[in-house]
């Protein structure tokens, strides 16, 4: 991993937390609630990242013998993406009533 990965994956966060941030206004929440959503994008997909780097979440590898480079890169771009969404479903679930 390197400067390259970090760059694809905050990118991805962004545009995640940018749509948890839409969604909130979409069904008129706060604007605390809003970012609230859009801070729990950034934790999830910030765990993505980690788990990446630390090797414990590869599906490049388990689908591949040898992987190239940009399968990785795409690997981890999709991975902070998703993790962000799931994070923002979770959160959205957990503190539904918190309002």
């Amino acid at each position: 991993m390197d400067g390259v990965d970090l760059l694809l994956s905050l990118s991805a966060i962004l545009l995640a937390g940018i749509l948890g941030f839409w969604l909130g206004q979409q069904y008129k929440q706060p604007l605390n609630r809003r970012v609230e959503l859009g801070l729990w994008v950034v934790v999830g997909g910030l765990v993505a990242y980690l788990l990446y780097g630390l090797g414990w979440l590869r599906p490049d590898t388990w689908l591949y013998d040898a992987p190239t480079v940009a399968a990785s890169r795409v690997t981890i771009t999709a991975l902070a993406f998703l993790f962000g969404l799931v994070a923002l479903g979770l959160s959205s679930r957990f503190v539904a009533g918190k309002n």
